[in-house]
């Protein structure tokens, strides 16, 4: 277990001992072997293109960590790409307070049960997302836990699947900004087994086009949701769940420049629970 440094190139004698001597980003495998089992690997502020899909899943429990708040950006922006958290064989990653752009869906291949986390990230897009056989948050055999956290991905294509497995997601204190183009003819939905009761708390889901989150079963999020608010999330989300808010705009300061402060007459504040 140790405490490395990554920027987008070289520093110093760049072995990443220091932020004055951080590892390259091209050598991610020497910095996550120099970490090991529960270490660290702080992400200098910068541009991190993936050129391709990426895979953080260096030694179990490794947390990979922006070191300024969304200082740290991840992916190619006009290019859709694919960040992959843990595998079958690493287990316990943490993604911590980083931006990405364009990376279109988020895949946990993990063993455990829900031990690997996303803490603290903003997720945008400045192309429409092509994830008609994949989903913006894909799990395999393991799980994701994702707190405050903000998702504002961009759909284009119709078959759209936003959840793939649900049963093992959760998100807290999150929120949802989700932009449209033009009418989605199968909707926003979920793949795969139902979400459980604990698969949405303390967060806000938002469409720019009620007619395009799906009204059958699919497309019910709020029965799975506690303490949470919808607004333009298609008449399936209208009700259900426990205490949740619905058709109620929670007035973001100005999520068009990615400000999703919640303005002083949010309904939503005060509308969550600390339990």
């Amino acid at each position: 277990m140790a405490t490395v440094y990554i920027a987008p190139t070289a520093q110093g004698s760049g072995n990443g001992t220091s932020e004055a001597n951080a590892y390259a980003f091209s050598s991610l495998a020497s910095a996550e072997s120099d970490a090991g089992t529960n270490g660290i690997i702080y992400f200098l502020d910068g541009s991190y293109p993936f050129g391709g899909n990426k895979t953080f899943a260096g030694a179990d429990g490794l947390t990979y960590e922006s070191l300024n708040l969304h200082g740290a950006v991840l992916g190619d922006s006009g290019t859709n790409r694919r960040l992959v958290i843990g595998s079958v064989s690493r287990n316990g990653i943490k993604i911590n307070k980083f931006k990405t752009i364009d990376v279109q869906d988020f895949e946990q291949y993990g063993a455990g049960g829900d031990n690997n986390k996303m803490d603290s990230c903003l997720i945008t897009s400045t192309v429409g997302l092509d994830t008609t056989s994949t989903s913006v948050f894909y799990t395999s055999s393991g799980g994701l836990d994702v707190t405050n956290t903000v998702i504002a991905p961009f759909i284009t294509n119709s078959g759209f699947r936003f959840f793939s497995d649900p049963q093992r997601l959760t998100f807290n204190n999150c929120t949802f900004n989700i932009k449209t183009d033009g009418t989605l003819s199968t909707k926003i939905q979920y793949l795969g087994t139902a979400p459980t009761a604990q698969f949405l708390k303390n967060t806000i889901l938002v469409c720019d086009n009620d007619a395009n989150v799906n009204t059958t079963s699919v497309g019910d999020f709020a029965a799975h949701a506690t303490n949470c608010s919808f607004f333009q999330m298609g008449s399936a989300n209208d009700s259900g769940g426990t205490n949740n808010l619905y058709d109620t705009n929670p007035l973001f300061v100005d999520s068009a420049n990615d400000d999703y402060r919640l303005r002083p007459s949010s309904p939503c504040i005060n509308a969550g629970t600390a339990s």
